[in-house]
């Protein structure tokens, strides 16, 4: 039914707690639904913005109530979202390849961020935003795809063809 049930690695080397897990996101909303039944912990988190990292959310308050530090890596799609400007984004991009340990990366909230910027007519940036995105993750064929899907709302066929069969030939089925 959807649920990820695993160990999940705490902050602290060597410790991690067993969970139930199940996470699901749409444009304009995503929610992160934890379970720790070994320890009675039940964390949701629910978000109306389609590129908010909850993991991040969530490892701060696993912290918390393990008492350790809260300190979490800076979600690369947050620091984007706070851009108002392609100029911005570039740096902030430009930074992340430099020193990448800074930041979390999600391909899903790079992803939203970008078809965001889409929706609101800012194309450059959603453009650039989904082109970052294939950039991080280049063995996704979801990626391709969605940078494929960006380019035919804008009009640019002979890109999103091209995009669409890089998506086709990392994943034929």
């Amino acid at each position: 039914y959807g649920w990820v049930v695993r160990e999940l690695p705490l902050a602290e080397a060597g410790r991690s707690v067993s969970i139930a897990l199940h996470a699901g996101a749409h444009p304009g909303f995503n929610t992160l639904i934890l379970r720790i039944p070994g320890d009675e912990y039940f964390i949701a988190l629910c978000h109306n913005s389609g590129h908010t990292d909850l993991n991040v959310l969530q490892t701060g308050l696993l912290n918390i109530l393990y008492g350790l530090p809260a300190e979490v890596e800076q979600p690369v799609s947050l620091v984007l979202a706070g851009c108002e400007s392609l100029e911005g984004m570039k740096r902030v991009m430009a930074e992340f390849r430099k020193n990448p340990s800074r930041f979390r990366i999600r391909r899903d909230a790079v992803n939203g961020l970008g078809f965001k910027r889409l929706r609101e007519n800012r194309e450059a940036e959603g453009l650039a935003l989904l082109e970052f995105n294939s950039q991080q993750f280049p063995r996704s064929h979801w990626v391709y795809e969605s940078l494929g899907e960006a380019y035919l709302k804008i009009g640019d066929i002979k890109q999103a063809v091209k995009f669409l069969k890089k998506t086709l030939g990392l994943e034929p089925d």
